[in-house]
């Protein structure tokens, strides 16, 4: 009876947190869709029991069932981990679309060809001041010397995707974020039961799964999932005390370090914590023996950085981004840290506030709902990240949680603890039905947000700018140049045709285009239609064609609208309607 009513719980409860299921059998159909009709009879059940047998023997049949369940805890990660990797194969944009994700696989891309440096002679013909940074399109730079463009983003991730590239084609790259992301979701598991109990690592780790934040960022070719996915192993790792295992952990960091650079202070609390004396030492010093190998093994990263930093950009501390002292501030700490608290709330719901209670008990209590160690790391890595990011400039989406993917396996792991904790404390059938109606609630609340918030839309939507591209490939000469913003990256690498960043056009439109026109350039318009305002406040009071006034020579009008203008085309002529997007699953990966 006990097993019967647990099975109707969990059926309620998977049906409550994804909506039902229609199955189709031959010609037998199977709908289930009310999660409260089982919820009901496993109550009934229970009742029953409880009436039948007595509380006792009840009791005692639902802990047996707690600990049969116990071995189960390594399989639900397993299952957690492969699920992530299905769904961000499944749902990637495998598109190099807008900056990041442009800017990370087209650098993958002359990683594998062996040269990072895009010579662009032509830009000496172009009088106008600034024409070498208006030719760098978002995601890259001017180089310090002469007319060329290098990347401006971080060598990690694009040197792995450069390896996937060489070793499975064009669509290599798009592998490796859900490859990680399922390591991520691996590890969470690994950390929780480390630090608390298996139980807690498969909680953490079904819940990474689902985390609004990492699911977005799952789909897309992006550095913050395989960020996370490199910290969370070398944490692990650091954990475990021997010398080859800090040296492991010293790898991984410098791998996270070349993904994340300005995440490299980071590395220094791993490094003290492995420093830090056990207290189940036997040997003095070994504690500074293992740093050595974390530090020795950490090394090499900064190394490459400091060369590829000195090749690129001219000097070893000169990074892609240039010069961001900026964009920190201390006046922007509270108002981040009100933002980034909303959105860990909106997205984990508000338990995820208890994970303060696992990471401050050691230090505030006698409790332990993990293990102190573990504990006093966790609290100082996730306050690291915070330090890195909250002084960083204010942001209004929630997306940006994805800078703290790092800290969210560990957060994750001491929530799940904090609660785990608490529902022991609960009779045997409150505890156990406590345990599935929470999950019930948690799973269902972060699918729900990330659904809601357009995760299954993502991928038609970044497919735009391949279809932009492969119909300029097909339908404008070799010769063309494309004043763009968004577009600028990928038209460049699926459609090889030349772009240039209207807003670091220093002149006027008609006079950039005739200097186009001059140097054998035919010059095209390409723009999103939220950009069209930018570009007539920009152009329209010293140019008729910078006020847009004619008709577009093509349109994507769906999603997000796209326009391609042609300032020779007559105005009367109706615009190519372009291809359709390919639908959800397909893949055109290859690049010019």
């Amino acid at each position: 009876m006990v097993w019967a009513a647990v099975a109707l719980w969990v059926w309620g409860a998977t049906l409550y947190a994804t909506g039902g299921f229609r199955v189709t059998l031959l010609v037998l159909h199977v709908t289930s869709r009310d999660p409260f009709r089982p919820i009901a009879l496993a109550a009934l059940l229970l009742a029953a029991g409880y009436a039948a047998f007595g509380r006792r023997q009840m009791d005692d049949e639902l802990d047996r069932l707690a600990v049969i369940s116990q071995p189960f805890a390594g399989p639900v990660a397993v299952g957690a981990s492969l699920a992530v990797v299905a769904a961000g194969l499944y749902w990637g944009t495998f598109a190099a679309s807008g900056v990041d994700a442009y800017g990370y696989v087209s650098e993958a891309a002359l990683w594998a060809r062996g040269r990072v440096r895009i010579e662009q002679p032509l830009v000496a013909a172009i009088s106008w001041p600034g024409a070498d940074g208006a030719f760098a399109p978002m995601g890259y730079r001017p180089a310090f010397d002469g007319h060329a463009i290098v990347p401006s983003y971080a060598p990690g991730l694009p040197l792995l995707m450069a390896i996937t590239e060489r070793l499975a084609g064009a669509c290599g790259p798009y592998y490796v974020v859900p490859v990680l992301g399922g390591l991520c979701v691996w590890c969470g598991y690994l950390l929780g039961r480390r630090a608390a109990s298996a139980a807690a690592g498969a909680c953490a780790a079904v819940l990474l799964a689902c985390s609004p934040s990492f699911l977005f960022q799952l789909v897309a070719p992006m550095s913050d999932v395989p960020a996370a996915a490199f910290w969370s192993a070398a944490l692990y790792l650091s954990l475990d005390g021997g010398a080859a295992a800090s040296a492991s952990a010293g790898m991984l960091a410098g791998i996270a370090v070349l993904i994340r650079p300005n995440l490299a202070p980071v590395a220094a609390v791993l490094a003290a914590f492995i420093a830090w004396p056990r207290q189940d030492s036997t040997r003095r010093g070994g504690s500074w023996t293992r740093a050595a190998w974390f530090a020795a093994a950490l090394a090499p990263a900064f190394g490459a950085i400091a060369i590829i930093n000195w090749r690129l950009y001219g000097s070893p501390w000169t990074s892609g981004y240039g010069d961001i002292g900026q964009a920190f501030a201390t006046a922007h700490i509270a108002a981040n840290a009100r933002r980034y608290a909303e959105w860990a709330v909106q997205t984990q719901t508000p338990l995820v506030a208890l994970a303060a209670i696992a990471l401050l008990a050691p230090t505030a209590t006698r409790a332990t709902m993990l293990v102190s160690r573990a504990s006093a790391l966790f609290l100082v890595f996730t306050l690291a990240i915070a330090a890195a990011y909250l002084p960083y400039s204010v942001f209004d989406d929630w997306w940006y949680l994805r800078f703290f993917l790092p800290a969210l396996p560990v957060v994750l792991v001491a929530m799940t603890a904090t609660i785990l904790c608490g529902l022991g404390h609960l009779p045997a059938a409150a505890r156990v039905l406590g345990f599935v109606a929470v999950g019930t609630f948690l799973v269902s609340h972060e699918l729900r947000f990330a659904i809601d918030a357009g995760l299954t839309r993502l991928q038609r939507l970044e497919r735009r700018y391949v279809a932009v591209a492969r119909f300029i490939e097909s339908a404008t000469p070799s010769n063309a140049v494309f004043f763009a913003l968004q577009h600028g990256g990928s038209v460049r690498h699926y459609a090889g045709r030349l772009t240039v960043r209207f807003d670091r056009v220093t002149t006027g439109l008609d006079e950039a285009l005739t200097s186009f026109e001059r140097a054998g350039w035919r010059p095209f318009i390409l723009l999103e239609d939220w950009e069209e305002p930018q570009f007539t406040r920009q152009f329209g009071s010293t140019s008729d064609r910078g006020r847009l006034a004619w008709r577009p020579y093509a349109r994507l009008p769906e999603p997000g609208g796209v326009n391609i203008y042609d300032p020779k085309q007559a105005h009367d002529l109706a615009p190519h309607e372009l291809v359709t997007i390919p639908p959800p699953g397909s893949c055109d990966c290859r690049h010019w």
